[in-house]
């Protein structure tokens, strides 16, 4: 297990707020540093409004480095729909691409395409709660690596008093995978759970940014052993998202 920190923001342009430039990172930091890594996402975006409902469009870039040399570059690209039923319940879709370009490892490369749609409650302002189901197809260059995953995800946020604020995240998943493994001569098959708690306190602020605090376990089961673990982890990182 090792420590980890996040962030995420979003600016909007003043001119008009509607377009946006929007940043996350991620960067892991491991004892003797020899599992090190840094991911970065930039994109811009256009929120387009239709009475209650709308309708973001973004596009950018991602970069991930591994031991301090490049991984994989690539292009991200999504739209998310937010469908508003009542003042207390919506319905959100979100479609996604993104593009890797492995520089030492070819036959990694690939398109990842992600479909998914989510129910949003929120019974009273300190309560938020969601439901949602995806579906997700990594289309390799070698199609032993081509997968689908469909999956479905839980979460539960909850407001306190003095400006805390703790989210419970569930995620299922399974994945099928197209082609034998090159090394085992077998078709690889995955199923996930995860559970996430994460803690933050809206009135401390640093430099615009409050402290988020996330502790979580994956299990992973697979067809072929070298894949299947459980492991606890831990993330400490900036948010500016509520």
């Amino acid at each position: 297990m090792g420590g980890g920190s996040d962030s995420g923001v979003t600016y909007p342009l003043p001119d008009d707020p509607s377009w946006f430039a929007q940043f996350y990172g991620q960067a892991y930091e491991y004892p003797g540093r020899e599992l090190d890594s840094i991911y970065a996402q930039s994109t811009i975006g256009k929120r387009f409004e239709f009475g209650r409902d709308e309708l973001t469009l973004s596009i950018g870039g991602q970069v991930s480095t591994y031991q301090d040399r490049r991984q994989y570059t690539g292009v991200v690209a999504r739209a998310t729909g937010l469908w508003v039923r009542t003042p207390n319940w919506a319905w959100q879709g979100d479609a996604s691409v993104n593009t890797y370009r492995y520089a030492n490892l070819p036959y990694l490369n690939a398109e990842l395409s992600t479909l998914g749609l989510t129910a949003i409650l929120i019974p009273n302002p300190t309560q938020r709660w969601e439901l949602g189901a995806f579906i997700t197809y990594n289309g390799a260059a070698e199609s032993a690596y081509s997968y689908w995953q469909p999956g479905v995800n839980l979460l539960a946020s909850q407001e306190w008093t003095e400006g805390w604020i703790t989210a419970l995240r569930l995620l299922a998943s399974k994945s099928e995978y197209a082609a034998p493994d090159p090394f085992f001569g077998r078709v690889r098959a995955d199923t996930e759970g995860r559970v996430e708690l994460s803690v933050a306190n809206r009135k401390l602020r640093w430099y615009g940014f409050s402290p988020l605090l996330t502790v979580g376990y994956v299990q992973r089961d697979s067809s072929l052993e070298i894949n299947s673990y459980d492991r606890l982890y831990s993330r400490v990182g900036l948010t500016t998202l509520f």
